[in-house]
């Protein structure tokens, strides 16, 4: 099972996506969590690198390693950051879990 941590600009950006990875079966589950406060590091207009910050939606996709790659596409065309963190972590579920999330995803 694999965890993919996607953080999106708004909770309406994040549902709408999520919703469209499960039509597409790339992932069997998807958790919102609306509200988190981000610091990050990114150039201002004179390239110049300053603490950043921004309230976020964070969306944590539940999907097996064979759809890893069809997540990761689709989010890196229709995202609406010009450069969104896609971060996949692999994990252990229970066996029921793995076998529900096996079962409600497209085959590779």
């Amino acid at each position: 099972m694999l965890l993919t941590y996607v953080p999106f600009p708004t909770f309406n950006d994040a549902k709408y996506i999520a919703e469209e990875i499960l039509k597409r079966k790339y992932a069997s589950c998807v958790n919102i969590l609306p509200s988190v406060y981000s610091f990050y590091l990114w150039p201002n207009e004179d390239g110049i690198e300053k603490v950043c910050e921004a309230n976020e939606t964070i969306a944590f996709f539940k999907h097996t390693d064979t759809q890893t790659q069809h997540i990761r596409s689709y989010l890196e065309k229709v995202h609406p950051y010009d450069c969104p963190a896609i971060i996949s972590i692999e994990c252990k579920a229970n066996k029921g879990f793995e076998a529900y999330l096996t079962s409600h995803q497209a085959s590779p």
